[in-house]
């Protein structure tokens, strides 16, 4: 909720992680293709799942098809104004208040478009969050 004033900052370091993840630890990640090696039929069907295709860089060639790249839209219930722009290759997500427009870039996209899709940016190093509309492809809407 920063970008809407309503917080200062995010929360502490460490708070959405049940456990520090240690450095050797995620080092050790080998990544799908090993995987694909010794389980090809499982790892063929995954990658034709939406499920393979629920995070993206929030970049114009990781989005579904007819995905806007400038859009306006207003939650009447707030009475608030947003915005989503994308400029010099980065998607930014704004919210025009009272006191002046807060922006903040786009990084992921959670969904694979078959449903829903949700936009987080980062915030440092250990932490995300998440912007308060989410896009619907198959209705063209936010909500």
């Amino acid at each position: 909720m920063w970008l809407l004033n309503t917080v200062a900052a995010p929360p502490p370091p460490g708070t959405f992680l049940s456990r520090p993840v240690a450095e050797a630890e995620a080092s050790a990640y080998v990544g799908d293709r090993v995987c694909a090696a010794c389980h090809p039929r499982e790892f063929a069907a995954h990658r034709r799942s939406h499920h393979a295709h629920t995070l993206k860089l929030m970049r114009r060639d990781q989005l579904p098809a007819g995905f806007p790249t400038d859009a306006h839209f207003e939650d009447a219930e707030r009475h608030l104004a947003y915005a989503l722009t994308e400029r010099d290759g980065r998607f930014y997500f704004s919210v025009v208040l009272p006191t002046g427009v807060r922006s903040r870039p786009v990084d992921y996209a959670f969904g694979s478009g078959k449903t829903g899709m949700t936009l987080v940016g980062r915030w440092g190093e250990e932490a995300i969050i998440e912007f308060r509309m989410s896009y619907f492809p198959h209705q063209r809407r936010w909500m």
